[in-house]
Parts: C-alpha cells; sequence; structure tokens
C-alpha cells in the first residue's frame, strides 16, 4: 500500500505526482537481467535516462521507487522543468536487505564489477564515472559505506534517515540499539 503523510505547511513537490492505491506506475523501457556471481541468483535492473542520461543515480531498494514512489516521473519531471541537470535512473531491487545493505563490501564490489558494466553494455546514455548512490534506512546506510570504503567507485550519495546504530549483529540482539555509538559505520 501507498500512504503519505504530509502536514499543511509542508512544501510543495510539483515533481511527485499522486498516486493511489490501484494505479500501476510506468516502467523504465530498459531491463537488464544481471546474474551476479558476487551477490548470487539474478535479478532485473531497470535503467531510465531522465532527460537523456547523465551521472548515474543508483536507487537502493529499486522496486519501492518502481513500483510504491513515481520516481521515474518525478526525475522526468524535474529534469524537464530545468530544475536538476540530466541522469540516468538505476533501479536495483534487493534481494536479501540485511546481507546486502550491512557494511559488507561485497554488494559495492559487484556494482563495480558486474552492474555498471552491464549498464555500459546496454547503450542507455550515462556516465558510469560519476555515481550517485540513494538510499533511506538499511540502504542509507549502505549509500554511506559505499562513499566511505569505495571512494573511487561513488561520487556522491543521498541518504534518507540512513540506520547509523546498525550493525551485523543486530538483528539477533535484545537491544537492537544497544551497540557501539554511532553503528559498524562510525566504528570505523
Amino acid at each position: 500500500e501507498r500512504s503519505v503523510a504530509a502536514t499543511p505547511d509542508a512544501p510543495p513537490q510539483p515533481h511527485w505526482p499522486a498516486v493511489g492505491a490501484d494505479d500501476v506506475l510506468p516502467l523504465p523501457r530498459t531491463r537488464l537481467r544481471w546474474t551476479s556471481e558476487r551477490l548470487g541468483g539474478r535479478r532485473t535492473v531497470r535503467v531510465h535516462p531522465a532527460g537523456g542520461g547523465g551521472p548515474l543515480v543508483l536507487l537502493l531498494d529499486g522496486d519501492d521507487w518502481l513500483y510504491l514512489h513515481p520516481a521515474a516521473t518525478a526525475f522526468d519531471s524535474a529534469v524537464e522543468s530545468g530544475e536538476m541537470p540530466p541522469v540516468t535512473l538505476v533501479f536495483l531491487p534487493a534481494r536479501d536487505r540485511a546481507a546486502e545493505f550491512g557494511c559488507r563490501p561485497g554488494l559495492w564490489e559487484a556494482v563495480r564489477e558486474e552492474l555498471l558494466p552491464l549498464v555500459a553494455e546496454s547503450g542507455v546514455p550515462a556516465d558510469a564515472d560519476r555515481l550517485v548512490v540513494a538510499g533511506q534506512s538499511l540502504g542509507g546506510l549502505s549509500a554511506l559505506y559505499a562513499a566511505v570504503e569505495f571512494p573511487g567507485l561513488v561520487s556522491r550519495v543521498a541518504c534518507q534517515s540512513p540506520s547509523v546504530w546498525w550493525t551485523p549483529e543486530a538483528v539477533d540482539l535484545a537491544d537492537p540499539l544497544g551497540g557501539p555509538l554511532g553503528g559498524t559505520l562510525a566504528a570505523r
């Protein structure tokens, strides 16, 4: 289900159309089948050049941005209005959020060595030398981790409420917030 909470004095969001629970959002035409040796398994990655392409914006939890929120529509609108430059959106779905988005190098090695070459081979206009990673919650922590541990790969991050408290053992603790102050990333 979709739900949006906004107060009467919330700033306008002209590029994000209202979406009803029964609405079907448009999907990007470019669909890549990524079989990852590093991560194991196969996933479908969607790619959308907003405004003709530009820096790659890797959206973690990509399926949420495809099926629950109209990200492609919002980016198209913002680029068309001149409020942001063209970008190429890459919607990366998670198979196992805790395993992939935790502070572990496997995901980012796979992105560097497998996914970015796959995107380049697709012919979609993109500047893979400028990778922006966007994530929320555990995905936000993963974006921060990528910026710290893979600075040659990630040029910018956008994090919404990153789970900076998280540690790999957190899910098994009686008090998941009882780990080191600032979690694994801060402990580095």
